[in-house]
């Protein structure tokens, strides 16, 4: 039980940081719907005859996809790295099972209640089936955003800092993966470019595999995001264990 204490404590800690603040909870609603409210503004002046399409795919955003992120990991996990794993750390662990238990402690209920409330607006509007694909598109989007933060975490090794990159890469996947505007919305040229990165797999397919049901665009979000997560996972992987290999040669 030792042996595993240190991962099961890290977990407890997570839930305890979410837990212990009354703002997490009111920002896991509140946000949401002032995001609806922002995006309605904007694209009832610029694209009047689309804002009846336009609110459920934002809806579907907003409440059940976005409300799977996992890339606030970085930040915490960085810190307990620049601390040297932590006094309480009197064995070597492994990177990657802290980690994921690290992730599933930050996953907690106010990140449930959103996607739930979001689930219960796609059934009523779209029916069972757009919901158990509702389901699906939150799963891949936490295994997506899983992965990235734990490539994302690596780079600690070597900036200590890394809170800036991923604001910088939270809005990229905001500009270019369709949580400000669907990708359908732009040109051609650059959604066939996007199409070989991993942006579209964060909100623009997700979000229609939930409004159409597709068949092929199910398939296409499931196979990108296990493509893309696999990608970051071997990057991780290899960065983590570069990373540790430079932490103990300087007796961290």
């Amino acid at each position: 039980m030792s042996s595993i204490s240190p991962y099961v404590g890290s977990m407890r800690i997570r839930i305890k940081e979410n837990l212990q603040f009354l703002g997490n909870w009111i920002d896991a609603v509140v946000t949401p719907i002032l995001y609806l409210f922002l995006l309605y503004s904007i694209w009832s002046t610029l694209f009047p005859n689309d804002v009846g399409k336009l609110l459920p795919y934002f809806l579907i955003v907003a409440f059940v996809i976005e409300e799977a992120r996992t890339r606030d990991l970085s930040i915490g996990y960085s810190n307990t790295i620049l601390r040297g794993w932590d006094q309480s750390f009197t064995k070597p662990v492994s990177s990657e099972f802290f980690v994921i238990l690290y992730s599933l402690g930050g996953i907690t209920f106010y990140r449930i209640v959103p996607f739930i409330i979001g689930e219960v607006a796609v059934l009523l509007l779209f029916g069972p089936l757009a919901a158990l694909v509702g389901v699906i598109a939150y799963l891949a989007n936490i295994v997506l955003q899983f992965m990235l933060s734990y490539a994302l975490t690596a780079l600690t090794y070597w900036i200590h800092h890394i809170w800036g990159v991923g604001v910088v890469i939270g809005i990229a996947i905001s500009l270019l993966g369709g949580f400000t505007i669907p990708l359908s919305y732009m040109s051609s040229d650059v959604v066939k470019f996007l199409d070989y990165t991993p942006f579209p797999y964060f909100f623009y397919y997700n979000a229609e595999a939930v409004i159409t049901q597709d068949s092929a665009i199910i398939l296409k979000l499931v196979t990108g995001s296990l493509a893309w997560s696999a990608i970051f996972l071997l990057v991780g992987s290899f960065l983590h264990a570069k990373g540790r290999k430079k932490f103990e040669s300087f007796g961290g």
